[in-house]
């Protein structure tokens, strides 16, 4: 193992020493949607390599995902889940930039790249052929960390959940089933999570288009973590919330063991509140999804349980900025925010597609 990367071009996990049998779990992940789409007929899709060690050494994998939605004019929304498994050894890094697992390749930094790759699926094919390049925002945010650093310096906290971009943009070919669709400068955000095992339990968001309350696009993102992890090897849990915000060409990172203390994040198995201070400044949030717009996933941690994600890429977030407690900004996103729930428990209303 090596230290943290700064981008997803230098991995932790080393394939020259296959020998190393501790328990890991490592992924690059990708999602992007359609700008350009008109209310109601938006799309977005979500790209996740990653690698598995079992504690015990027995299970040595990678998986490739991909989920594709789209929302119609009576918007209602459908997912198409792919994943394929391959031995570990099929984990490729080609130095200085650029790794692969079978067909699926990632090559760049967290500034400008390329990414190719081909599923198949229970009888589906989808494949891709993408370059990605940062905007000035994405490049002022670049490689930040969502897990409070005092946990991770302090050994509480073993799992790392970074940032590379988040705000890229996205402009190419993919294709499901030979059916080719075309992206132009899709907003979306590429991630690099590692460590000994998954959280107990977590919800993650984010949205790089937004509009105002009087309907003009605001260059806004938001990204948030609010996470159960294990203490430890007890059965004891620890909840951090994490954040980030750009607004009015100024980034704001909230993802100290401070400000994940002070924050204020309240979930339910449809929706994330959330509220985070940081001096005369206070940002509202409440993200959004019917029980329908989601799909339901199986993960297996590296202990070998299961953990189930329900999964949404057309969710609605609106957010609220006040200053000195007015109200001085407020940005909406109507179905173009990404939206994960992770538990060792099942949610009852989302069906498991994997």
């Amino acid at each position: 193992m090596s230290n943290l990367p700064t981008s997803f071009s230098a991995p932790l996990w080393n394939p020259e020493q296959p020998s190393d049998r501790r328990s890991f779990q490592e992924a690059w992940s990708f999602k992007f949607v359609d700008r350009t789409a008109p209310p109601g007929s938006q799309r977005g899709i979500w790209i996740h390599l990653n690698l598995l060690v079992s504690q015990n050494g027995f299970k040595r994998i990678t998986e490739t995902w991909a989920q594709i939605a789209s929302r119609d004019a009576s918007r209602e929304v459908s997912n198409r889940i792919l994943k394929q498994t391959y031995d570990i050894s099929a984990f490729k890094f080609l130095p200085p930039a650029s790794l692969r697992i079978a067909d699926c390749c990632i090559t760049g930094n967290s500034q400008a790249g390329t990414t190719t790759g081909i599923i198949h699926s229970k009888g589906n094919t989808f494949e891709w052929d993408l370059k990605f390049t940062a905007t000035e925002a994405g490049s002022s945010a670049s490689d930040y960390e969502l897990v409070p650093e005092s946990l991770r310096s302090l050994s509480i906290v073993h799992d790392s959940a970074v940032t590379i971009c988040p705000d890229l943009l996205f402009s190419g070919t993919t294709k499901l089933n030979g059916q080719i669709s075309h992206w132009k400068k899709a907003p979306g955000i590429q991630r690099h999570l590692s460590g000994p095992g998954f959280a107990r339990s977590w919800v993650w968001g984010h949205c790089n288009i937004f509009t105002s309350e009087a309907g003009d696009e605001s260059p806004f993102i938001f990204e948030g973590l609010s996470a159960r992890t294990r203490l430890f090897k007890s059965a004891a849990t620890l909840k951090f919330s994490t954040f980030y915000f750009f607004y009015r060409g100024q980034p704001y990172f909230f993802n100290s063991l401070w400000d994940s203390i002070r924050a204020k994040s309240r979930t339910s198995l449809t929706e994330w509140n959330f509220q985070v201070d940081q001096g005369e400044l206070s940002f509202h949030g409440q993200l959004k999804a019917a029980h329908k717009d989601f799909a339901g996933l199986t993960f297996e941690d590296t202990s070998g349980s299961l953990l189930y994600t329900a999964q949404s890429r057309l969710s609605d977030l609106r957010i609220q900025v006040y200053r000195a407690g007015k109200l001085e900004s407020s940005f909406v996103s109507l179905g173009n925010a990404s939206f994960e729930a992770g538990s060792p428990e099942k949610n009852p209303y989302v069906p498991l597609m994997v």
